[in-house]
């Protein structure tokens, strides 16, 4: 009863707090709206990596595939992503393997390393 009461005796909410309660909704909305952009972002991102990922495992499983006596340099595009690789040593060989990929806008260059071994015929 002391509820009813008291609404029946109140004035209500000011400008003030009407223009306080708008601008920290204001807030909160657009922090929520960036960070769904930053989560689309870097999940597009992860998206990109991966097809990244499997286009590299594609190419070392290529260049690797022919055995050790066919290890070769040289270049390719795979999936879009252009790579480059030397292989250098006698046994171990060492392969490294370099792609190029876009991220956020600036372009980047990734080095992947394996050694392939000899294990005789």
């Amino acid at each position: 009863m002391n509820c009813l009461k008291r609404l029946r005796t109140a004035d209500g909410v000011s400008l003030v707090e009407v223009i306080v309660s708008i601008i920290l909704l204001t807030i909160v909305v657009t922090s929520l709206a960036q960070a769904s952009f930053l989560a689309a972002r870097y999940l597009q991102q992860g998206k990109s990596d991966t097809r990244m990922w499997n286009a590299v495992h594609f190419q070392m499983e290529s260049i690797t595939a022919d055995g050790y006596d066919a290890l070769s340099s040289g270049s390719s595009t795979v999936n879009g992503y252009p790579m480059t690789w030397a292989v250098q040593g006698s046994d171990p060989k060492k392969v490294i393997l370099e792609v190029t990929t876009s991220r956020f806008g600036t372009s980047t260059r990734d080095t992947f390393v394996t050694y392939v071994a000899d294990f005789g015929t």
